[in-house]
């Protein structure tokens, strides 16, 4: 049942200002890269790269 929960959990991260935009964690404020005059806020250096690779996939969210 938990296992279940989990997983609808992880597939629909909540978004918000405080959020990283490719997986929808919480945001480390020092981890940060500007795309098109906005500043995008990551948990972690892999999603930056994730996002710097492919930056139209995720700054629509």
């Amino acid at each position: 049942m938990f296992r279940n929960l989990f997983k609808k959990f992880q597939a629909a991260p909540t978004q918000g200002a405080d959020n990283d935009p490719v997986c929808g964690m919480p945001a480390n404020s020092a981890i940060t890269l500007t795309h098109e005059g906005k500043t995008y806020a990551f948990c972690s250096e892999d999603c930056k790269q994730e996002f710097a690779q492919h930056p139209e996939k995720y700054s629509s969210k």
